[in-house]
């Protein structure tokens, strides 16, 4: 799943057996391909970034701590519009749930770990990628890396003029409006399993072609963040995306352990679209300091005018692009989650903010689903309005 809209999915479902015996016969000849990548690993997994090249984030010289939470405890039940009454903790170790972390006011509110998973161990969080990917974003634009969200994707990328991308601005891609020919798909020949399984991006990228007039409507392309994925690799060169992601996100937020970024051959690009993979923890750090608009014990780590421009849209409602749901600057809002927002992911990997309560919620695991996606959110509503009431 690339977002909450169910009707996209991350990666490639599993195949018929059978086929999948044929398919990968026809194309042992040339198993370092693509394709055969495709048939090799099947479905993707939350451990997929094991099986890649990657260039890791080290875990901070002095992590910073998440103490408990005295002022408040996890409510033994809650009122969920929809479901009755519902026992959170209970709820989070269902549904093949790996990890659960929900903070209030950078304080550790509560804590699970399926059997087989820790503390210590990351995952693959799919698409909450994007939402980072848009974080360091901000802080290029700060450090002036570049130039504004207004600034054509030519500058960096000069090649793709003949694809018809001039008119193609950097908020175009943030908000997935380009009008680039991309489409998300399960397809196991399609370019979407390429871009996830692919070994060189940079052709696949630079062959890109505008299809209609940027701007004109919202179309959910991870094509659009791997796009921005490599804008930002030239700006930040000879620095890579890790690395500067390392320098001013991870690093400043104290996370207590590594992370690692997928590249698309040794020494390449970063896919932003996809493939970060950290532990639960230090993904809530993340949240957190969203929570307090940017800054974390203290210190302003994102900008705060980056924060309000990315977010401040999907909580006045000013942003929604289909159904229930919203999209701006590579984030979700929801109808069933009016006071928050969230980074999404294939299999249910959630990054839930809900900052008029200083709440985070993430939930990481093996399945996904539009049913436990709503009742997450409703769930994260009920817990809100709970902590609202009693502060």
């Amino acid at each position: 799943m690339t977002g909450p809209v169910q009707r996209r999915r991350q990666c490639v479902r599993k195949i018929p057996c059978l086929a999948s015996l044929v398919l990968a016969a026809v194309l042992a000849a040339s198993a370092g391909c693509d394709t055969a990548r495709v048939f090799r690993y099947r479905a993707a997994e939350i451990s997929d970034f094991e099986r890649f090249p990657s260039r890791g984030m080290s875990a901070a010289d002095h992590p910073s701590p998440l103490p408990p939470d005295d002022a408040f405890t996890l409510p033994g039940r809650l009122l969920v519009p929809g479901s009755g009454w519902v026992d959170p903790a209970r709820f989070f170790q269902g549904s093949s749930t790996s990890a659960v972390v929900v903070l209030r006011a950078g304080r550790l509110l509560h804590e699970w770990y399926a059997p087989g998973y820790a503390a210590e161990r990351a995952t693959q969080v799919f698409s909450i990628t994007k939402s980072i990917t848009s974080l360091l974003v901000g802080c290029a634009l700060r450090d002036g890396y570049l130039a504004g969200v207004r600034q054509p994707v030519t500058d960096h990328v000069p090649e793709l003029a003949r694809g018809g991308f001039r008119a193609v601005t950097l908020e175009h891609l943030l908000d997935m409006r380009s009008g680039m020919s991309y489409r998300e798909s399960d397809n196991p020949f399609g370019r979407h399993a390429r871009y996830y399984y692919g070994t060189d991006l940079l052709p696949r990228l630079l062959h890109l072609r505008v299809k209609e007039p940027p701007g004109t409507r919202f179309e959910y392309r991870s094509g659009d963040t791997q796009l921005l994925g490599l804008v930002l690799s030239r700006a930040l060169a000879p620095e890579s995306i890790t690395r500067y992601a390392q320098r001013v996100l991870w690093h400043p937020l104290g996370a207590e352990g590594p992370a690692w970024w997928t590249v698309d051959r040794p020494g390449g690009l970063e896919k932003t679209f996809c493939c970060l993979a950290v532990r639960p923890r230090d993904l809530a750090r993340v949240g957190a300091m969203l929570a307090a608009g940017g800054t974390w014990q203290g210190e302003e780590i994102i900008p705060a005018a980056w924060v309000e421009a990315s977010v401040g849209p999907l909580l006045r409602g000013d942003a929604m692009v289909m159904d229930d749901f919203g999209y701006h600057h590579q984030w979700w809002s929801c109808r069933d989650l009016p006071g928050g927002y969230l980074g999404s992911g294939h299999l249910g990997q959630y990054l839930i903010v809900v900052p008029d309560a200083r709440l985070v919620v993430v939930r990481l695991g093996e399945k996904g689903g539009r049913t436990l996606q709503r009742d997450t959110l409703r769930l994260t509503q009920a817990l809100r309005e709970e902590i609202l009431t009693t502060r």
